[in-house]
């Protein structure tokens, strides 16, 4: 299994670890079954996160993605995309034809043009607009405005570990209210490139396995920055 843990630096190098292996298997339970342990429908709820919808499925994209790329981003992209109905194939983590044809759907209904199936910046700026997450420009403006004023940053470590060996990404934000954010995305990525490094692609049976692991990358990402809620 792939579980994931967060390491907050503030200033000075500060370790604030918590185990996560519970975050990890809350969530494999509420998938499989479709409930929490309340008892309650689970797994697909949508919780209130600073006053806006935030479900498990909001995605975050620090590039531009278009046909041949692979990752977490991409397989987040695709939940969203059958969960809109404008893909019909499972999520796989990989932007093939049916992919860009999805996509090219999706900008042809926010008139974004043009709608040809690359999700480039106005496409991930429309997404982050629409979900309540910072735009790609306020996280390129804030690592440069970070780096010219030499101020010490805020930083946030999020780490999957899959079979002993740590994937470890890093977001540094300014204000408190971005934490949330970052964490998100961090885990986003350490998690897809756990799933990755486990289950690479020439290993038999690999894909199913890759699409099984990502299943729990939300869910997880969203237990894990509870914290910062």
């Amino acid at each position: 299994k792939t579980v994931a843990s967060a390491t907050f630096l503030e200033f000075e190098p500060r370790k604030a670890w918590w185990d996560v292996d519970v975050a990890f298997m809350r969530a494999k339970e509420e998938l499989e079954t479709g409930r929490n342990d309340e008892g309650k429908e689970g797994g697909r709820t949508d919780p209130e996160i600073h006053g806006q919808n935030q479900d498990s499925g909001v995605c975050y994209f620090p590039r531009d993605l278009s046909r041949g790329k692979h990752g977490g981003d991409v397989f987040c992209l695709q939940k969203f995309l059958k969960k809109k109905g404008y893909l019909a194939e499972k999520p796989s983590g990989y932007y093939a034809m049916k992919t860009e044809e999805a996509v090219a759907k999706w900008q042809a209904s926010q008139a974004i043009s043009p709608a040809k199936g690359y999700f480039g910046y106005s496409s991930r700026k429309n997404y982050a607009k629409k979900h309540g997450l910072p735009s790609p420009e306020k996280q390129e403006e804030l690592e440069r405005e970070l780096d010219a004023q030499g101020v010490k940053k805020m930083c946030l470590d999020v780490c999957s570990e899959f079979r002993g060996v740590y994937v470890c990404e890093t977001r540094c934000v300014m204000s408190e209210s971005d934490k949330i954010h970052a964490c998100r995305d961090a885990c986003q990525a350490s998690f897809s490139a756990s799933c990755d490094r486990a289950y690479p692609t020439s290993a038999p049976g690999a894909a199913e396995d890759y699409e099984s692991c990502m299943e729990y990358m939300q869910r997880t990402c969203m237990d894990t920055c509870k914290p910062y809620t």
